[in-house]
């Protein structure tokens, strides 16, 4: 049972832009009583279970360290972020004169690990940071563990306002929150989760992608491609773009869209030009530079407008 914990990921921050809020609970129902021999019960078995761990010794089998990196580089520089065994968490230095690039390392290891991970931390043109093992191909640690937990490294990285950002990951997590660069962001199977006022580009090939577009000035572009993830887009209120979407699984939107269907194949296909303004009313429409481009083979397709009463964050 502990193994299992250890095993588990930090539990990223719920995202109000793109993640559904619980229900309130319902104060007006009555309290159930559990019966006390119930109860006893209960504290028996957590009691009986909790020796039985410490017994197996599994609490002492697996670790937790803690490594803190940080070093400065230039205004500017690419950011490049790829770890293949955990999740990724990216945050914008609020500080604008603050070039510092620092880190933080959390790695799971079994005491009988014979190798360890190393944090890659390289900056030259690009600064480059990512997971290795050292040792041949055939001593590296499983990816995808069936029989067990296997080594796990999740890292979160805060960058420089003015640096772009490119993050890869096998079945992890990708989370890049509040920033106001361009963002590329790879994954296998793991899901994507953007918040940003510049160009994303996200692209899964079973995990879900979101993005939420911040700002109604953005010039920038959105593009995702999943195979059978779904993805979801909220853009901000007061903005000019053109959309076109395509999958073979379902849109659904909170905006006006005459989706066609394909005569030879299930694709299905959606394009909008979304004004606001006299744009809106008085029908002009000068160049759009601002475009989202959403491609799936089986996913579902979401494009969602703002809700006034969440905040984008």
């Amino acid at each position: 049972m502990i193994c299992y914990i250890l095993r588990m990921p930090v539990s990223p921050d719920p995202d109000p832009a793109i993640e559904p809020a619980l229900p309130a609970p319902i104060h007006s129902r009555p309290r159930a009583r559990i019966p006390r021999a119930l109860l006893a019960c209960i504290a028996v078995a957590w009691a009986l279970s909790l020796d039985q761990t410490t017994a197996a010794g599994v609490e002492s089998d697996w670790s937790i360290e803690k490594i803190d990196m940080s070093k400065p580089i230039k205004p500017g520089t690419s950011v490049i972020v790829s770890n293949l065994y955990g999740d990724l968490r990216i945050r914008m230095i609020k500080d604008a004169d603050d070039n510092r690039l620092p880190l933080t390392a959390i790695i799971q290891h079994h005491a009988d690990d014979a190798i360890r991970p190393r944090i890659r931390y390289d900056i030259n043109d690009c600064a480059v940071i990512s997971v290795t093992y050292p040792g041949p191909a055939d001593a590296q640690p499983a990816l995808h563990s069936t029989t067990g937990p296997a080594p796990r490294v999740d890292i979160a990285v805060f960058i420089p306002q003015k640096s772009s950002i490119e993050a890869v990951t096998d079945s992890g997590l990708i989370k890049i929150k509040g920033v106001k660069t361009n963002v590329r962001a790879r994954s296998i199977s793991g899901p994507i989760w953007i918040s940003s006022s510049s160009s994303i580009d996200a692209r899964s090939e079973r995990g879900d992608v979101g993005v939420v577009v911040k700002e109604p000035r953005w010039r920038g572009n959105v593009t995702i491609e999943t195979t059978a993830g779904t993805a979801a887009i909220r853009l901000p209120r007061k903005i000019n773009a053109i959309v076109d979407l395509q999958t073979g699984g379902t849109i659904s939107t909170d905006y006006s869209l005459r989706i066609h269907r394909s005569s030879t194949s299930h694709m299905k296909y959606a394009r909008a030009r979304i004004y606001h303004g006299l744009r809106k009313f008085l029908r002009i429409f000068p160049p759009i530079r601002a475009r989202v481009k959403v491609r799936s083979g089986a996913g579902d397709i979401m494009l969602i407008r703002p809700n006034p009463d969440l905040k984008q964050s």
